[in-house]
Protein backbone atom coordinates (compact mmCIF):
# COMPACT_ATOMS: atom_id res chain seq x y z
CA UNK A 1 0.00 0.00 0.00
CA UNK A 2 2.96 2.15 0.50
CA UNK A 3 4.82 1.81 -2.52
CA UNK A 4 1.81 2.42 -4.16
CA UNK A 5 1.15 5.50 -2.89
CA UNK A 6 4.25 6.18 -5.60
CA UNK A 7 3.66 4.20 -8.49
CA UNK A 8 1.02 6.58 -9.86
CA UNK A 9 1.12 9.43 -12.91
CA UNK A 10 -0.81 11.38 -10.92
CA UNK A 11 0.22 15.30 -10.29
CA UNK A 12 -0.44 14.36 -6.80
CA UNK A 13 2.93 11.65 -6.82
CA UNK A 14 4.99 14.29 -8.10
CA UNK A 15 4.12 16.03 -5.08
CA UNK A 16 4.54 13.34 -2.69
CA UNK A 17 7.97 12.61 -4.58
CA UNK A 18 8.74 16.19 -4.13
CA UNK A 19 7.80 16.27 -0.14
CA UNK A 20 9.82 12.77 0.38
CA UNK A 21 13.26 14.51 -1.47
CA UNK A 22 12.59 17.35 0.85
CA UNK A 23 12.51 15.24 3.85
CA UNK A 24 15.81 13.07 3.17
CA UNK A 25 17.57 16.43 2.17
CA UNK A 26 16.72 18.29 5.29
CA UNK A 27 19.49 17.43 7.27
CA UNK A 28 22.31 18.62 4.77
CA UNK A 29 20.61 22.27 6.14
CA UNK A 30 19.51 21.88 9.63
CA UNK A 31 22.85 19.61 10.18
CA UNK A 32 25.36 19.83 7.50
CA UNK A 33 28.64 17.51 7.01
CA UNK A 34 31.75 18.67 6.80
CA UNK A 35 33.72 16.73 4.40
CA UNK A 36 36.09 18.09 2.27
CA UNK A 37 36.31 16.03 -1.01
CA UNK A 38 38.83 16.62 -3.82
CA UNK A 39 36.68 18.56 -5.91
CA UNK A 40 36.57 21.30 -3.03
CA UNK A 41 40.36 22.49 -3.62
CA UNK A 42 41.41 20.88 -6.91
CA UNK A 43 38.70 22.62 -9.12
CA UNK A 44 38.76 21.20 -12.35
CA UNK A 45 38.21 24.06 -15.53
CA UNK A 46 34.44 24.62 -15.62
CA UNK A 47 33.70 23.67 -12.02
CA UNK A 48 36.00 26.48 -10.81
CA UNK A 49 33.56 29.18 -11.51
CA UNK A 50 30.42 27.50 -9.93
CA UNK A 51 32.68 25.62 -6.99
CA UNK A 52 33.74 29.92 -6.07
CA UNK A 53 30.03 31.28 -6.43
CA UNK A 54 28.78 28.14 -3.62
CA UNK A 55 31.76 28.00 -1.62
CA UNK A 56 30.27 30.69 1.23
CA UNK A 57 26.99 29.81 0.20
CA UNK A 58 26.00 26.17 1.80
CA UNK A 59 22.76 26.55 2.27
CA UNK A 60 22.10 28.00 -1.64
CA UNK A 61 24.22 24.94 -2.44
CA UNK A 62 22.15 22.33 -1.09
CA UNK A 63 18.96 24.31 -2.56
CA UNK A 64 20.29 24.21 -6.43
CA UNK A 65 22.01 20.36 -5.75
CA UNK A 66 18.97 19.40 -5.01
CA UNK A 67 17.17 21.28 -7.73
CA UNK A 68 19.94 19.72 -9.87
CA UNK A 69 18.61 16.32 -8.63
CA UNK A 70 14.72 17.09 -9.44
CA UNK A 71 16.49 17.66 -12.92
CA UNK A 72 18.11 14.63 -13.05
CA UNK A 73 15.32 12.55 -11.65
CA UNK A 74 12.95 14.40 -14.71
CA UNK A 75 15.15 12.85 -17.62
CA UNK A 76 15.46 9.40 -15.55
CA UNK A 77 11.58 9.38 -16.02
CA UNK A 78 11.75 10.65 -19.60
CA UNK A 79 14.01 8.02 -20.31
CA UNK A 80 11.98 5.28 -19.44
CA UNK A 81 9.00 7.27 -20.93
CA UNK A 82 10.04 7.71 -24.19
CA UNK A 83 11.95 4.37 -24.73
CA UNK A 84 9.44 2.35 -22.58
CA UNK A 85 12.30 -0.31 -21.00
CA UNK A 86 10.18 -0.54 -17.62
CA UNK A 87 6.90 -1.22 -19.25
CA UNK A 88 5.01 1.08 -17.45
CA UNK A 89 5.23 4.55 -17.02
CA UNK A 90 6.37 5.70 -13.84
CA UNK A 91 7.85 8.25 -11.38
CA UNK A 92 9.32 6.09 -9.22
CA UNK A 93 12.92 6.42 -11.10
CA UNK A 94 13.07 9.95 -9.63
CA UNK A 95 11.67 8.63 -5.93
CA UNK A 96 15.01 6.07 -6.08
CA UNK A 97 17.47 8.84 -7.73
CA UNK A 98 16.17 11.05 -4.81
CA UNK A 99 16.89 8.60 -1.88
CA UNK A 100 20.08 7.23 -2.99
CA UNK A 101 21.32 10.76 -3.44
CA UNK A 102 20.68 10.63 0.31
CA UNK A 103 23.13 8.37 1.93
CA UNK A 104 26.20 11.35 2.05
CA UNK A 105 24.67 14.12 3.39
CA UNK A 106 28.42 15.26 2.54
CA UNK A 107 27.68 15.61 -1.16
CA UNK A 108 24.12 17.18 -0.82
CA UNK A 109 24.71 19.66 -2.41
CA UNK A 110 26.32 21.25 -5.59
CA UNK A 111 29.01 19.26 -6.76
CA UNK A 112 30.87 18.33 -9.89
CA UNK A 113 29.61 14.80 -10.43
CA UNK A 114 25.80 15.80 -10.42
CA UNK A 115 27.01 18.33 -13.39
CA UNK A 116 28.54 15.42 -14.33
CA UNK A 117 25.91 12.64 -14.72
CA UNK A 118 23.32 15.57 -16.23
CA UNK A 119 25.76 15.15 -19.03
CA UNK A 120 25.91 11.57 -18.93
CA UNK A 121 22.15 11.12 -18.91
CA UNK A 122 21.47 13.32 -22.06
CA UNK A 123 24.58 11.43 -23.62
CA UNK A 124 22.64 7.92 -23.23
CA UNK A 125 19.20 9.20 -24.25
CA UNK A 126 20.84 10.24 -27.38
CA UNK A 127 22.36 7.14 -27.70
CA UNK A 128 19.30 5.14 -27.34
CA UNK A 129 17.60 7.19 -29.98
CA UNK A 130 19.26 5.72 -32.51
CA UNK A 131 18.15 2.23 -32.45
CA UNK A 132 16.84 1.25 -35.38
CA UNK A 133 18.12 4.10 -37.44
CA UNK A 134 19.42 2.17 -40.41
CA UNK A 135 21.52 5.50 -41.71
CA UNK A 136 24.78 6.73 -40.10
CA UNK A 137 23.91 8.55 -36.75
CA UNK A 138 25.69 11.55 -36.16
CA UNK A 139 24.22 11.43 -32.39
CA UNK A 140 26.84 9.54 -31.23
CA UNK A 141 28.91 12.70 -32.12
CA UNK A 142 26.48 14.71 -30.11
CA UNK A 143 27.06 11.98 -26.97
CA UNK A 144 30.70 12.41 -27.50
CA UNK A 145 30.63 16.07 -26.97
CA UNK A 146 28.12 15.51 -23.78
CA UNK A 147 30.94 13.05 -22.10
CA UNK A 148 33.83 15.71 -23.12
CA UNK A 149 31.65 18.65 -21.58
CA UNK A 150 31.08 16.65 -18.63
CA UNK A 151 34.85 15.93 -18.33
CA UNK A 152 35.37 19.03 -17.99
CA UNK A 153 34.07 19.38 -14.82
CA UNK A 154 34.27 15.98 -13.30
CA UNK A 155 37.23 14.75 -15.23
CA UNK A 156 36.54 10.69 -14.21
CA UNK A 157 33.57 11.36 -16.63
CA UNK A 158 36.28 10.42 -19.19
CA UNK A 159 36.14 6.85 -18.28
CA UNK A 160 32.66 6.51 -19.71
CA UNK A 161 33.45 7.20 -23.15
CA UNK A 162 33.23 3.19 -23.33
CA UNK A 163 29.45 3.40 -22.29
CA UNK A 164 29.23 5.13 -26.06
CA UNK A 165 31.45 2.07 -28.10
CA UNK A 166 29.33 -0.82 -26.04
CA UNK A 167 25.87 1.09 -26.97
CA UNK A 168 27.42 1.18 -30.54
CA UNK A 169 28.02 -3.22 -30.14
CA UNK A 170 24.32 -3.47 -28.67
CA UNK A 171 22.50 -1.02 -30.48
CA UNK A 172 23.70 -0.64 -33.91
CA UNK A 173 25.25 -2.67 -36.90
CA UNK A 174 28.93 -1.85 -37.47
CA UNK A 175 29.92 1.29 -38.94
CA UNK A 176 33.08 2.21 -38.86
CA UNK A 177 32.26 6.05 -38.83
CA UNK A 178 30.04 5.85 -35.65
CA UNK A 179 33.11 4.76 -33.97
CA UNK A 180 34.95 7.73 -34.98
CA UNK A 181 32.86 10.57 -34.42
CA UNK A 182 32.29 8.81 -30.87
CA UNK A 183 36.32 9.92 -30.43
CA UNK A 184 36.12 13.23 -32.22
CA UNK A 185 32.76 14.38 -30.46
CA UNK A 186 34.54 14.08 -27.12
CA UNK A 187 37.40 15.67 -28.17
CA UNK A 188 35.78 18.78 -29.57
CA UNK A 189 35.02 20.50 -26.47
CA UNK A 190 38.25 18.96 -24.81
CA UNK A 191 40.52 20.63 -27.86
CA UNK A 192 38.40 23.94 -28.10
CA UNK A 193 38.71 24.55 -24.79
CA UNK A 194 43.03 23.69 -24.59
CA UNK A 195 43.34 26.09 -27.61
CA UNK A 196 40.94 29.01 -25.87
CA UNK A 197 42.79 28.93 -22.65
CA UNK A 198 46.26 29.07 -24.39
CA UNK A 199 44.99 32.22 -26.38
CA UNK A 200 44.00 33.46 -23.41
CA UNK A 201 46.22 32.42 -20.79
CA UNK A 202 49.39 31.96 -23.26
CA UNK A 203 50.40 28.33 -22.02
CA UNK A 204 48.82 25.72 -21.63
CA UNK A 205 51.13 23.73 -18.94
CA UNK A 206 49.09 24.86 -15.79
CA UNK A 207 45.72 23.65 -17.22
CA UNK A 208 47.16 20.25 -18.01
CA UNK A 209 48.97 19.40 -14.92
CA UNK A 210 44.98 20.71 -13.40
CA UNK A 211 43.94 17.82 -15.61
CA UNK A 212 46.24 15.60 -14.55
CA UNK A 213 46.30 16.57 -10.69
CA UNK A 214 42.27 16.09 -10.63
CA UNK A 215 42.39 12.07 -12.47
CA UNK A 216 45.50 10.52 -10.02
CA UNK A 217 45.60 12.42 -7.39
CA UNK A 218 44.61 9.27 -4.85
CA UNK A 219 41.41 10.09 -2.04
CA UNK A 220 40.48 7.77 0.44
CA UNK A 221 36.68 9.44 1.99
CA UNK A 222 37.06 9.03 5.46
CA UNK A 223 33.70 9.17 6.00
CA UNK A 224 32.38 5.67 6.43
CA UNK A 225 30.98 4.11 9.51
CA UNK A 226 29.59 1.22 10.83
CA UNK A 227 26.11 2.67 9.62
CA UNK A 228 27.37 2.84 6.08
CA UNK A 229 28.57 -0.84 6.01
CA UNK A 230 25.36 -1.91 7.15
CA UNK A 231 23.45 0.36 4.74
CA UNK A 232 25.77 -0.83 1.85
CA UNK A 233 25.25 -4.91 3.11
CA UNK A 234 21.72 -4.48 3.03
CA UNK A 235 21.86 -2.60 -0.04
CA UNK A 236 24.01 -5.42 -1.97
CA UNK A 237 21.53 -8.01 -1.28
CA UNK A 238 18.65 -5.66 -2.88
CA UNK A 239 20.59 -5.32 -5.80
CA UNK A 240 20.93 -9.11 -5.88
CA UNK A 241 17.39 -9.97 -4.80
CA UNK A 242 16.11 -7.27 -7.84
CA UNK A 243 18.72 -8.46 -10.51
CA UNK A 244 17.15 -11.84 -10.11
CA UNK A 245 13.80 -10.62 -10.52
CA UNK A 246 14.59 -8.89 -13.20
CA UNK A 247 16.75 -11.67 -15.07
CA UNK A 248 13.45 -13.60 -14.55
CA UNK A 249 11.23 -11.41 -16.65
CA UNK A 250 14.21 -9.94 -19.14
CA UNK A 251 12.93 -13.00 -21.82
CA UNK A 252 9.06 -11.86 -21.89
CA UNK A 253 10.52 -7.98 -22.68
CA UNK A 254 10.20 -6.26 -25.87
CA UNK A 255 14.21 -6.65 -28.02
CA UNK A 256 14.25 -3.12 -27.95
CA UNK A 257 13.88 -2.91 -23.67
CA UNK A 258 16.56 -6.07 -23.49
CA UNK A 259 18.93 -4.32 -25.31
CA UNK A 260 18.52 -0.73 -23.36
CA UNK A 261 18.91 -2.16 -19.88
CA UNK A 262 22.12 -4.22 -21.02
CA UNK A 263 23.68 -0.86 -21.28
CA UNK A 264 22.54 0.00 -17.78
CA UNK A 265 24.02 -3.23 -16.34
CA UNK A 266 27.18 -2.33 -18.14
CA UNK A 267 27.17 1.68 -16.60
CA UNK A 268 26.15 -0.06 -13.20
CA UNK A 269 29.51 -2.97 -14.19
CA UNK A 270 31.63 0.06 -15.49
CA UNK A 271 30.93 2.53 -12.43
CA UNK A 272 32.37 -0.52 -10.01
CA UNK A 273 35.55 -0.99 -11.78
CA UNK A 274 36.32 3.03 -11.73
CA UNK A 275 35.83 3.10 -8.16
CA UNK A 276 38.20 0.53 -7.28
CA UNK A 277 40.61 1.14 -9.93
CA UNK A 278 40.92 4.86 -10.73
CA UNK A 279 42.60 6.41 -7.75
CA UNK A 280 40.85 10.18 -7.36
CA UNK A 281 37.30 8.32 -8.24
CA UNK A 282 35.46 7.88 -4.42
CA UNK A 283 32.03 7.65 -2.97
CA UNK A 284 31.08 10.89 -5.61
CA UNK A 285 30.44 8.02 -8.22
CA UNK A 286 26.61 7.23 -6.04
CA UNK A 287 25.77 9.69 -8.46
CA UNK A 288 26.22 7.90 -11.39
CA UNK A 289 25.83 4.13 -10.05
CA UNK A 290 21.92 5.52 -9.29
CA UNK A 291 21.25 5.89 -13.21
CA UNK A 292 20.91 2.18 -13.44
CA UNK A 293 19.88 1.50 -9.55
CA UNK A 294 16.84 3.73 -9.99
CA UNK A 295 15.69 1.72 -12.81
CA UNK A 296 16.44 -2.09 -11.13
CA UNK A 297 14.35 -0.70 -8.09
CA UNK A 298 11.67 0.63 -10.16
CA UNK A 299 11.61 -2.80 -12.38
CA UNK A 300 10.90 -4.77 -9.08
CA UNK A 301 8.48 -2.49 -7.30
CA UNK A 302 6.48 -2.13 -10.31
CA UNK A 303 6.52 -5.79 -11.21
CA UNK A 304 5.91 -7.44 -7.62
CA UNK A 305 2.54 -9.14 -7.30
CA UNK A 306 3.01 -9.28 -3.47
CA UNK A 307 1.62 -5.84 -1.97
CA UNK A 308 3.16 -6.62 1.67
CA UNK A 309 6.68 -7.72 0.25
CA UNK A 310 7.15 -4.92 -1.72
CA UNK A 311 6.00 -2.03 0.96
CA UNK A 312 8.07 -4.40 3.68
CA UNK A 313 11.07 -3.89 1.12
CA UNK A 314 10.38 -0.39 0.15
CA UNK A 315 10.32 0.44 3.87
CA UNK A 316 13.18 -1.23 5.66
CA UNK A 317 15.14 0.62 2.62
CA UNK A 318 13.90 4.43 3.74
CA UNK A 319 14.47 3.38 7.11
CA UNK A 320 18.12 2.23 6.53
CA UNK A 321 18.80 5.28 5.05
CA UNK A 322 17.22 7.14 7.80
CA UNK A 323 19.76 5.20 10.16
CA UNK A 324 22.77 6.13 7.76
CA UNK A 325 21.77 9.93 8.55
CA UNK A 326 20.88 9.93 12.20
CA UNK A 327 23.57 7.83 13.04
Amino acid sequence: MIISLYKGIKPFVLFLILLTGIAFWLKAIVVPEEVSYPFDSQYLLFYRWIGAIFHDLPILSVITGFLLLLLMGTLLVRLNTTYFFINQRTYLPALFFLLGSSIFVSLQRVNPVIVASLFLMIAIDRMFGTYKNSKTSFQYYDAGILIGLGSLFYVNLIFYLPVLWIGLIILRPFVWREWLITIFGFLTPVILTIAIHYLIKGEIMNLLSNFQECLIEPYQFGGFDLSHLLFFSFLGLLILVFSLHMIRAISGKKISSRKFLKIMLWIFILTLIIYFIVPSASVELIFILLIPLSYLFTHFFVSIRSVWVGDILFVLFLASIVVVQVL
